[in-house]
């Protein structure tokens, strides 16, 4: 942490720039490989490092949960070759996934948000969120603004479930998250602390937002 930041090639911004999947200019490609190659001297972020840059964010918060869900669903896995065992594996993201996930949490559309903030929560990508999988990303979520506990989790979860899904044995799709939180902004920016008249703020501002967030709906529900 703190090394001193590669430089990108020209190239390569200009390649990234051009990715019909990045949002970003120029410029600002090269504002995220600073921050990016100052934290990940390796180039290759891994869940140590993820859990370092976010502690440096949410100095109070406990990020190691969140960190490890993260990464499961949008690193790469490969073979670690520091282990004996060939079948070990870690997984890691390259400047390029980075910039994936920054360029949808800070510039995405609404609905884009929306959508990434599902596959977040649908972690083995069967199309259902489930109560276990909500409680799971909650709790991590909670941990890393603040490094509290979510009280009744458990419940928590369920009448979220409940209140989303029309099969809460199985959990909620897609089309029921984007329905229920387009129409309740407080179950919007619960699920996927994406304020509205903030669209496009930091990712980091707008998760920070979620343990309001949650006080709003513990009290309304």
């Amino acid at each position: 942490m703190g090394a001193k930041p590669s430089v990108i090639s020209e190239e390569d911004v200009n390649r990234l720039s051009q990715d019909p999947n990045i949002k970003f200019i120029e410029p600002e490609i090269k504002d995220w490989h600073q921050v990016f190659s100052s934290n990940v001297p390796s180039g290759r972020l891994d869940k140590r490092d993820l859990i370092k840059f976010l502690k440096r964010v949410f100095p109070r918060g406990d990020p190691a949960d969140f960190a490890g869900l993260f990464m499961q669903k949008f690193s790469v896995s490969i073979k670690d070759a520091d282990e004996q065992d060939a079948s070990s594996k870690k997984r890691e993201m390259s400047f390029r996934d980075f910039l994936l996930v920054m360029s949808i949490t800070a510039k995405g559309t609404t609905e884009e948000k929306m959508h990434w903030t599902f596959s977040m929560y649908d972690h083995d990508g069967d199309g259902y969120v489930s109560e276990d999988e909500l409680k799971r990303m909650l709790v991590g979520l909670v941990k890393l603004v603040g490094g509290k506990k979510l009280p009744d989790s458990g419940l928590y979860a369920r009448r979220i479930t409940e209140q989303l899904a029309s099969e809460p044995d199985k959990g909620f799709t897609l089309e029921e998250f984007m329905q229920e939180t387009r129409k309740d902004r407080v179950m919007m920016q619960l699920m996927g602390g994406i304020d509205m008249k903030n669209a496009n703020d930091d990712p980091f501002k707008q998760w920070q937002r979620l343990s309001a967030a949650m006080r709003a709906s513990k009290e309304k529900h």
